[in-house]
């Protein structure tokens, strides 16, 4: 957040053309809701350089957004995350 030049062409945000922050790869929508999107929240708060607290993050904010039909998969994936990093904070690799 703060940039307003496009990721991919460079062109301020104003006049670009090429619709990157409402793509499906760049700001999905169910990663987009409030005020602030998820990776950012996840990037401010360091969990970028730790993989499962991450992901856990990751899909906790997504649940209910993605999937409207089964969306306990997602709090499902973040427990198995959440476990993974218990699991190799209990026993780290020698």
């Amino acid at each position: 957040m703060g940039d307003t030049s496009c990721m991919l062409c460079g062109t301020d945000m104003m006049f670009c053309h090429c619709d990157l922050l409402s793509n499906n790869v760049s700001s999905p929508a169910h990663y987009a809701s409030g005020n602030i999107e998820v990776i950012d929240a996840i990037e401010d708060w360091g969990l970028d350089k730790d993989y499962y607290l991450g992901n856990a993050v990751k899909y906790i904010a997504r649940f209910g957004k993605k999937d409207k039909d089964n969306p306990i998969e997602d709090l499902r994936k973040c427990i198995w995350y959440i476990e993974r990093k218990i699991n190799n904070y209990e026993h780290p690799a020698s």
